[in-house]
């Protein structure tokens, strides 16, 4: 009988120090919630709250910045986990990305997270010498000779495409408006697919041919405030593939069990005939590559122009097996067909998000989007015969203007709202001491006044920048869309007027693109909620809303 009090005596013990461990353990001298210590679940109470209304875990995360009168807080989302350190502060956050790397590691749990999609890509590698060997495999496919040999002429081609099937949808809706957002991610899909691969995909042209096709079914809504019924049409299978994927983790970010909830959607029917087929595609354009350059002699493959990123990387594999690429290791299949599916899975989503967010600023902002296109239509006099401006024209001609609307779009969405990593060894930031082991998640958005922090508490290389930039805030403000705040007083554009954050787009990409809409179509908004400008957090942040009223121009 003794022995079960005992065991029972230990059971209650065992549970109390397990239920107090449950218990978040704030770090010392890091500003923090005193309630929300007292919770097993912390701050997750009222982030769910936010993110209801919302839709964007930062605009909760960083406010707590605000609340806390901190630019350093530390915040806790859920029981047994470690607290989350979140930083605000423009010159301290440019700092750590730029010259504190070595203490600023890639997020180990965002690694782990993508691992079983992506494990021999650069993206899950901790930083050490097989992460940069593989980076200098793979560095030529974003030079600037790539980028306007391979990759800006087949972006000119796809967005052709795409504003001929924009053309179309206009003619459809009749002045109602339309959803836009899978139209550019799908332009945006086809041209990261043919730079990647080297194969066409068609997916735009496909969808353009079947909306001529079946257009005279398709009946609309009385009302011209009603969003305009369009065809729905099979995808190709591999972008239908992608989004799949990428919704997957969408779902694992924003839940608390990631692991868990990733292994559960791999179990699944569907994910594992998608990714299957998926890995069948991508092997077989990869061993359809090897087969056509292993019969070149040396000199042949040493000539051989690299045309899509799967040419360069079974070129520099066959090099490295001939040890013409000195200590670069060769690649192995898994690391060629990871390192392909990463730039793809990447590429296409960075850039239907700025672009979206583009066409809703400028929808909102009709007198902008004038002087925007006044401004295209001097650049490029020969669209008012009805000729598109050359890609070369697009990307080498001074628009002041055009160069302000991308970075000022690139500063107030911040598509990537939150920059996480993981902190390698005991540091400071701010005068607040950061464990090794913890996780650090950094604000890229440039537009919050700034908190009055003494000087001597920034770090030396920090200090050191101080004046690298004219301002790191507006006294106007900038919670708002003013691509003016980018120009000099003698109208040119002017990146060093403010600090520069924002997650790359692709700058050519976006610059074609966004040239290409504005002078092909007035933008003209839409009714009621759908000119929000509410935010949806995929992997990116994107609008809630993408729909626009098109007038072909």
């Amino acid at each position: 009988m003794d022995s079960i009090y005992l065991l029972a005596l230990g059971a209650l013990l065992l549970g109390i120090q397990v239920y107090r461990r449950a218990f978040p353990r704030p770090y010392p001298g890091i500003p923090h919630h005193k309630t929300s210590a007292r919770r097993i679940w912390g701050d997750v109470p009222e982030m769910l709250k936010t993110i209801r209304i919302t839709e964007d875990p930062s605009k909760f995360t960083f406010d707590q910045c605000k609340k806390l009168n901190s630019p350093v807080v530390q915040l806790f989302f859920g029981p047994f986990a470690k607290p989350a350190i979140f930083i605000e502060d423009v010159r301290e956050v440019k700092d750590i990305l730029s010259t504190r790397t070595r203490e600023f590691d890639r997020s180990y749990k965002a690694q782990d997270t993508l691992r079983p999609m992506l494990g021999h890509s650069s993206l899950v590698k901790v930083t050490g010498p097989a992460f940069k060997s593989q980076r200098r495999l793979w560095e030529g496919l974003m030079s600037i000779n790539f980028m306007r040999r391979v990759a800006a002429p087949e972006m000119y081609r796809v967005t052709l495409e795409l504003i001929e099937l924009l053309r179309a949808r206009a003619a459809i809706a009749d002045g109602r408006p339309i959803y836009f957002f899978e139209d550019l991610d799908l332009a945006a899909f086809d041209a990261i697919w043919k730079i990647v691969f080297g194969v066409d995909l068609n997916g735009v042209s496909q969808e353009r041919q079947g909306i001529a096709r079946i257009t005279s079914s398709i009946k609309q809504p009385l009302s011209k405030d009603s969003v305009a019924e369009m065809p729905i049409l099979p995808k190709p299978e591999m972008y239908e593939t992608i989004c799949f994927v990428i919704k997957g983790i969408e779902k694992t970010f924003t839940t608390y069990f990631q692991r868990l909830n990733h292994w559960l959607i791999r179990l699944g029917p569907e994910y594992r005939r998608k990714w299957g087929s998926k890995k069948r595609t991508v092997d077989a354009i990869i061993n359809e590559t090897r087969l056509r350059l292993v019969k070149l002699s040396g000199d042949e493959l040493e000539a051989t122009e690299e045309t899509s990123g799967v040419v360069m990387g079974v070129r520099r594999q066959l090099l490295a097996q001939r040890g013409d690429l000195g200590s670069i290791p060769v690649p192995s299949q898994e690391d060629i067909h990871d390192e392909l599916m990463m730039l793809l899975m990447s590429g296409h989503e960075t850039k239907a998000g700025a672009l979206s967010w583009a066409i809703k600023y400028l929808t909102a902002c009709p007198e902008k989007q004038d002087r925007l296109r006044e401004t295209l239509w001097k650049a490029f006099p020969e669209r008012s015969n009805g000729d598109q401006p050359s890609v070369e024209d697009i990307l080498t001609k001074s628009i002041p203007y055009l160069d302000a609307c991308m970075e000022e779009t690139l500063r107030f969405s911040t598509i990537a709202s939150r920059l996480a990593r993981t902190v390698t060894t005991d540091t400071t930031v701010l005068g607040f001491q950061i464990p090794k082991g913890a996780s650090v998640t950094l604000s890229p958005y440039v537009g919050g006044k700034p908190m009055d922090i003494p000087e001597e508490v920034r770090s030396r290389t920090s200090q050191q920048a101080k004046n690298n930039f004219q301002s790191h805030w507006d006294p106007e403000g900038m919670d708002n869309w003013e691509p003016e705040r980018w120009l000099a007083d003698d109208g040119a554009f002017d990146p060093r007027k403010f600090p520069r954050l924002a997650f790359s787009a692709g700058p050519r990409e976006f610059r074609i693109n966004l040239t290409m809409i504005v002078l092909n179509f007035k933008l003209e908004p839409p009714p009621g909620e759908l000119a929000s400008m509410a935010a949806h957090q995929r992997i990116l942040k994107v609008p809630r809303y993408c729909h626009v009223r098109l007038v072909a121009l």
